[in-house]
């Protein structure tokens, strides 16, 4: 109870991921155990594009706020930029998702994923959705 005291309340700022936020103050208070077996599933829909407008603006504020967590693990870095990128990208918006691809890239230069991504950027959003759809269908 003291952890959730000093934790907060909920960001109601963030369209989604209000419950990662909480989760990753609560982390800095306090320890979490891992439990080896699922407790939910969920599932996602790339359909919904303004709802995924409204993800990537969430993941960018989320960075943003801990980005002095994130931006020493170039891994986790690169992969942040790459979704927000590619949500950006996806949902319509090329141009900022472009931006954020960039710098995927810079972090992490010989990504071939993040390289193709950055390319198809350039392509349009019709485009850039078909091909992540047809890389989707054939890996996944």
């Amino acid at each position: 109870r003291d952890a959730i005291n000093k934790a907060g309340f909920f960001d109601e700022t963030l369209a989604f991921f209000v419950d990662l936020e909480y989760f990753i103050r609560l982390s800095n208070i306090c320890c979490f155990a891992h439990l080896p077996e699922p407790l939910i599933n969920y599932y996602e829909v790339d359909s919904d594009l303004p709802k995924l407008a409204k993800i990537a603006e969430s993941r960018e504020k989320l960075l943003s706020k801990y980005y002095a967590e994130v931006k020493n693990d170039k891994k986790l870095y690169s992969l942040h930029l790459f979704s927000i990128g590619n949500d950006f990208c996806y949902s319509g918006n090329t141009v900022k998702g472009r931006q954020y691809l960039g710098k995927s890239l810079t972090v992490k230069p010989l990504d071939f994923l993040r390289l193709l991504s950055f390319i198809a950027s350039f392509m349009g959003p019709r485009t850039y959705r078909y091909l992540v759809n047809l890389k989707n269908r054939l890996f996944n």
